[in-house]
Protein backbone atom coordinates (compact mmCIF):
# COMPACT_ATOMS: atom_id res chain seq x y z
CA UNK A 1 0.00 0.00 0.00
CA UNK A 2 1.55 3.45 -1.19
CA UNK A 3 1.85 6.57 1.53
CA UNK A 4 -0.88 8.26 -0.79
CA UNK A 5 -3.50 5.27 -0.84
CA UNK A 6 -2.87 4.89 3.15
CA UNK A 7 -3.71 8.78 3.87
CA UNK A 8 -6.54 8.32 1.52
CA UNK A 9 -7.96 5.56 3.68
CA UNK A 10 -7.53 7.53 6.57
CA UNK A 11 -9.03 10.38 4.98
CA UNK A 12 -6.30 12.88 6.16
CA UNK A 13 -4.12 15.36 4.72
CA UNK A 14 -0.22 16.00 5.91
CA UNK A 15 -1.24 19.83 6.00
CA UNK A 16 -4.22 18.97 8.45
CA UNK A 17 -1.76 17.60 11.37
CA UNK A 18 0.73 19.06 13.44
CA UNK A 19 3.62 17.10 12.86
CA UNK A 20 4.20 15.47 16.10
CA UNK A 21 0.62 14.32 15.80
CA UNK A 22 1.65 13.22 11.90
CA UNK A 23 3.85 11.04 13.74
CA UNK A 24 1.85 9.73 16.27
CA UNK A 25 -1.25 9.24 14.04
CA UNK A 26 -0.57 8.26 10.61
CA UNK A 27 3.47 7.57 10.26
CA UNK A 28 3.75 4.93 13.49
CA UNK A 29 0.47 2.92 12.20
CA UNK A 30 2.15 3.15 8.39
CA UNK A 31 5.25 1.59 9.85
CA UNK A 32 3.37 -0.90 11.65
CA UNK A 33 1.35 -1.88 8.30
CA UNK A 34 4.45 -2.22 6.11
CA UNK A 35 6.21 -4.16 9.20
CA UNK A 36 3.48 -6.61 9.25
CA UNK A 37 5.68 -8.57 6.97
CA UNK A 38 8.42 -8.20 9.15
CA UNK A 39 10.62 -11.77 9.66
CA UNK A 40 12.65 -13.14 12.81
CA UNK A 41 16.23 -12.54 12.48
CA UNK A 42 17.92 -15.74 11.33
CA UNK A 43 21.11 -17.17 13.71
CA UNK A 44 24.27 -16.28 12.72
CA UNK A 45 25.62 -18.51 10.26
CA UNK A 46 29.43 -19.45 12.00
CA UNK A 47 30.69 -22.74 11.83
CA UNK A 48 31.27 -23.62 15.93
CA UNK A 49 34.25 -26.56 16.72
CA UNK A 50 31.35 -28.78 16.84
CA UNK A 51 30.74 -28.57 13.52
CA UNK A 52 34.08 -28.59 12.22
CA UNK A 53 34.67 -31.80 14.46
CA UNK A 54 31.69 -33.54 12.99
CA UNK A 55 32.64 -33.55 9.44
CA UNK A 56 33.97 -36.72 7.59
CA UNK A 57 36.88 -37.63 8.89
CA UNK A 58 38.28 -38.92 5.23
CA UNK A 59 38.30 -35.32 4.56
CA UNK A 60 41.56 -34.28 4.03
CA UNK A 61 42.51 -31.33 6.28
CA UNK A 62 45.30 -28.80 5.33
CA UNK A 63 47.80 -27.26 7.54
CA UNK A 64 46.80 -24.09 6.12
CA UNK A 65 43.94 -21.74 7.70
CA UNK A 66 40.84 -21.60 5.59
CA UNK A 67 39.54 -18.62 3.62
CA UNK A 68 36.92 -17.04 5.72
CA UNK A 69 33.58 -18.18 4.18
CA UNK A 70 32.29 -15.45 1.30
CA UNK A 71 29.81 -13.06 2.40
CA UNK A 72 25.95 -13.71 1.83
CA UNK A 73 24.51 -11.97 -1.32
CA UNK A 74 21.64 -9.95 -1.36
CA UNK A 75 20.28 -6.67 0.05
CA UNK A 76 21.91 -5.05 3.42
CA UNK A 77 19.58 -2.96 5.58
CA UNK A 78 20.32 -1.72 9.16
CA UNK A 79 17.41 -2.92 11.89
CA UNK A 80 17.42 -1.15 14.80
CA UNK A 81 16.43 -3.00 17.85
CA UNK A 82 15.35 -1.97 21.09
CA UNK A 83 15.33 -5.21 23.28
CA UNK A 84 13.13 -4.82 26.50
CA UNK A 85 11.96 -7.16 29.50
CA UNK A 86 8.74 -8.50 30.10
CA UNK A 87 8.33 -5.95 33.54
CA UNK A 88 9.10 -2.44 32.05
CA UNK A 89 10.07 0.61 33.72
CA UNK A 90 9.28 4.52 32.68
CA UNK A 91 12.68 4.51 31.64
CA UNK A 92 12.11 1.42 29.32
CA UNK A 93 9.69 2.73 28.11
CA UNK A 94 11.00 6.53 26.98
CA UNK A 95 14.25 4.90 25.44
CA UNK A 96 11.59 3.22 23.26
CA UNK A 97 9.54 6.05 22.64
CA UNK A 98 12.45 8.37 21.87
CA UNK A 99 14.43 6.09 19.85
CA UNK A 100 11.39 5.22 17.65
CA UNK A 101 10.82 8.55 17.46
CA UNK A 102 13.91 9.98 16.36
CA UNK A 103 14.11 6.50 14.23
CA UNK A 104 10.59 7.69 11.90
CA UNK A 105 11.37 11.38 12.30
CA UNK A 106 15.18 11.49 10.40
CA UNK A 107 14.75 8.19 8.48
CA UNK A 108 11.53 7.70 7.45
CA UNK A 109 12.80 7.15 3.86
CA UNK A 110 14.63 4.36 4.77
CA UNK A 111 12.06 2.73 6.59
CA UNK A 112 10.00 3.05 3.38
CA UNK A 113 12.17 1.88 1.04
CA UNK A 114 13.14 -1.07 3.27
CA UNK A 115 17.06 -0.16 4.09
CA UNK A 116 15.97 0.59 7.46
CA UNK A 117 13.81 -1.48 10.14
CA UNK A 118 12.61 -0.57 13.37
CA UNK A 119 12.09 -3.62 15.96
CA UNK A 120 10.70 -3.68 20.06
CA UNK A 121 11.74 -7.24 20.90
CA UNK A 122 10.99 -8.62 24.46
CA UNK A 123 14.39 -10.87 24.90
CA UNK A 124 12.99 -12.50 27.54
CA UNK A 125 10.37 -14.35 26.52
CA UNK A 126 11.43 -17.72 25.45
CA UNK A 127 11.76 -17.55 21.60
CA UNK A 128 13.65 -14.69 21.50
CA UNK A 129 16.01 -15.85 24.25
CA UNK A 130 19.02 -15.83 22.15
CA UNK A 131 19.09 -12.31 21.31
CA UNK A 132 20.82 -12.11 24.76
CA UNK A 133 23.67 -14.24 23.81
CA UNK A 134 23.52 -12.76 20.36
CA UNK A 135 24.34 -9.31 21.40
CA UNK A 136 25.62 -10.37 25.14
CA UNK A 137 22.74 -8.07 26.53
CA UNK A 138 22.57 -7.95 30.01
CA UNK A 139 19.64 -5.10 30.23
CA UNK A 140 17.11 -3.77 27.65
CA UNK A 141 19.54 -2.25 24.96
CA UNK A 142 19.64 -0.80 21.81
CA UNK A 143 21.03 -2.05 19.13
CA UNK A 144 21.81 -1.57 15.67
CA UNK A 145 22.90 -4.79 13.36
CA UNK A 146 23.63 -4.75 9.58
CA UNK A 147 21.77 -7.87 7.78
CA UNK A 148 23.22 -9.00 4.51
CA UNK A 149 20.94 -11.22 2.35
CA UNK A 150 18.60 -11.78 5.53
CA UNK A 151 21.61 -12.62 8.02
CA UNK A 152 22.95 -10.01 10.48
CA UNK A 153 26.37 -9.46 10.03
CA UNK A 154 27.85 -6.77 12.17
CA UNK A 155 25.84 -5.11 15.31
CA UNK A 156 26.53 -2.17 17.84
CA UNK A 157 25.10 -1.85 21.09
CA UNK A 158 24.73 1.58 22.12
CA UNK A 159 25.42 1.74 25.70
CA UNK A 160 25.30 5.75 26.12
CA UNK A 161 21.46 5.78 25.90
CA UNK A 162 20.75 4.76 29.39
CA UNK A 163 22.97 8.33 30.51
CA UNK A 164 21.21 10.36 27.94
CA UNK A 165 17.37 9.13 28.49
CA UNK A 166 16.53 12.61 31.17
CA UNK A 167 17.99 14.64 28.32
CA UNK A 168 15.78 14.16 24.81
CA UNK A 169 17.65 16.18 22.73
CA UNK A 170 21.05 14.69 23.33
CA UNK A 171 19.24 11.34 23.31
CA UNK A 172 18.38 11.92 19.28
CA UNK A 173 21.60 13.36 18.62
CA UNK A 174 23.33 10.05 19.79
CA UNK A 175 20.97 7.96 18.01
CA UNK A 176 21.12 9.48 14.69
CA UNK A 177 25.23 9.90 14.93
CA UNK A 178 25.36 6.53 15.72
CA UNK A 179 23.03 5.65 12.62
CA UNK A 180 24.95 7.94 10.45
CA UNK A 181 27.97 6.14 11.08
CA UNK A 182 26.70 2.45 11.03
CA UNK A 183 24.67 3.25 7.75
CA UNK A 184 28.42 4.81 6.26
CA UNK A 185 30.03 1.79 7.04
CA UNK A 186 27.85 -0.03 5.34
CA UNK A 187 28.74 1.55 2.19
CA UNK A 188 31.87 -0.62 2.72
CA UNK A 189 30.01 -3.36 3.40
CA UNK A 190 28.12 -3.22 0.03
CA UNK A 191 31.45 -2.50 -1.59
CA UNK A 192 33.14 -6.32 -0.60
CA UNK A 193 33.52 -8.76 -2.90
CA UNK A 194 32.36 -12.63 -2.06
CA UNK A 195 35.53 -14.71 -2.27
Amino acid sequence: MTLEATLRTLHVKPGQLPFAHWVGVVVLPLATLVSCNVRETAPIMQQTPADASARDSSEPVSGTAQAPAPLPEGPTKVVVYYFHGTVRCQTCLDIEQYTRETVFESYFADLMEGTMEWRAVNYEVPENRRYSSDYKLSMPSLVLVREMGGFPADHKVLHETWNLVGDYSGFAEYVRIQLQTFMREEQSWNSRKPL
